[in-house]
């Protein structure tokens, strides 16, 4: 029996990668899509051969009986939506972040808790073939005792210049709430999820409100008298397990053409680097590169997708646990609330 699925948010990451990997999945029936832009909804709908279209999300839950909701909205309509869709049976994915704020968060899981239904979140980074070699050999003991941890997502010229991203009060916040989140949970996890304990954060508006901004990758149309977010972040966390993690992230900074993502993870036995991914450690007295070899392609948004399919019918905890988004929550709410101190805050 085919599963029936329905996405609320028919923004691009919906259209370029969620709607096309559910009918690609034999066992799920997209039934509907909602979003309060009718016209864009009723577009997308009859691009994926999708049969209803609703522009409210309570008329939808009133009128299916679902197995998943797949939340892809702006982020501050992710809790209210998630917890309705849990309270009407549905299990629920919803795009990073998981929220607005550590608020929301916990109100999402008490909700999943008392329906007894699955909750995830869209950190696909974990599905990428490469991050789950990488777990793996962690795991083994590669690396022995893991105590640090550095994460890079930069953009040269990157400002979205579409939805409310560019909106604290629609987003939460500029790039840390939009990209810094997946390098935080992808390194927590790949560290075996220790639990901050105290972030000290930094955020900078350097460019967001400026007219002589060029473009370089990406236009410059976005709304400069609307910006009200960082355009630059930068955070240290000190975890519960006495290890640590930086991370750096923006939509623009003076940095090569392009976006810079890497990471580079430290045990007492090992380090891992990223871009290309390396091992480095030690042999017989001498230091060694490690490079994996024959890692397979993939699309993490499919393997995401098909991972929690495959939990709702296996009746298992899917790989993202909505405690572990709320711990990456802890820490953007640390970096917002460090930067307006001054100082070191306590998250827990």
């Amino acid at each position: 029996m085919k599963l029936k699925a329905a996405v609320v948010g028919t923004g691009w990451i919906a259209r370029d990668y969620h709607i096309p990997n559910y009918k690609k999945l034999g066992d799920v029936e997209l039934v509907a899509v909602c979003d309060i832009d009718q016209e864009r909804a009723e577009t997308i709908a009859r691009e994926f051969e999708v049969e209803h279209v609703y522009t409210d999300h309570r008329r939808l839950l009133e009128k299916h009986k679902l197995d998943i909701v797949d939340v892809c909205t702006p982020n501050y309509a992710h809790c209210e939506i998630s917890v309705d869709a849990l309270e009407s049976g549905a299990n629920v994915i919803c795009e990073k972040p998981m929220a607005m704020n550590v608020q929301e968060c916990e109100g999402m899981i008490a909700a999943a808790d008392k329906a007894g239904r699955l909750l995830t979140v869209g950190f696909h980074f974990r599905f990428m073939p490469v991050m789950e070699q990488l777990k793996r050999l962690i795991e083994d003991g590669m690396l022995g005792d893991v105590y640090y941890s550095r994460g890079l997502y930069l953009r040269r010229s990157g400002i979205p210049g579409w939805g409310v991203f560019h909106m604290k009060e629609k987003s939460g916040g500029g790039p840390f709430i939009d990209l810094g989140v997946h390098v935080v949970d992808l390194l927590l996890w790949l560290m075996g999820n220790p639990k901050p304990v105290t972030v000290s954060g930094c955020t900078f508006q350097k460019f967001g409100k400026r007219e002589d901004v060029v473009g370089c990758e990406w236009p410059t149309d976005w709304k400069r008298d609307e910006f009200d977010v960082e355009d630059l972040a930068a955070a240290f966390v000190r975890l519960d397990n006495g290890a640590v993690l930086t991370v750096e992230t923006s939509w623009a900074s003076y940095i090569e053409p392009g976006s810079s993502s890497t990471m580079m993870i430290l045990g007492d036995q090992g380090g891992v680097s990223a871009s290309p991914v390396k091992i480095h450690s030690q042999m017989s007295g001498a230091h060694v590169d490690i490079t994996p070899q024959f890692i397979p392609e993939g699309d993490p948004y499919l393997a995401e997708i098909r991972h929690f399919v495959d939990c709702i019918k296996q009746n298992r905890e899917p790989r993202v646990k909505a405690e572990q988004a709320l711990e990456v929550q802890r820490i953007a709410d640390g970096v917002y609330e460090s930067s307006r101190k001054g100082c070191e805050v306590k998250v827990r």
